[in-house]
């Protein structure tokens, strides 16, 4: 599944972003109103696959999969 994961990844994405927010919530779609699905608490790293709008599909250190809303990460650059 992860070699999934992997080709979801495109150019224009930080393949790594950080969580710069004293917790942030992961839903379970690009939108405020998605259900939330997990939450992260500040410096966790998330794996980013992919973006839509203002949403990056991250995954968690726990293997969670789901959306978190840009504002509260910070890209790392790799």
């Amino acid at each position: 599944m992860d070699d999934i994961w992997k080709d979801a990844v495109t150019e224009d994405v930080p393949s790594r972003v950080y969580v710069d927010v004293p917790e942030a919530r992961i839903k379970t779609d690009p939108t405020v109103w998605g259900t939330v699905s997990a939450t992260v608490k500040a410096g966790t790293v998330l794996v980013a696959f992919d973006r839509e709008n203002d949403f990056y599909l991250v995954k968690t250190p726990d293997g969670t999969l789901g959306w978190i809303y840009d504002d509260n990460v910070i890209a790392t650059g790799d």
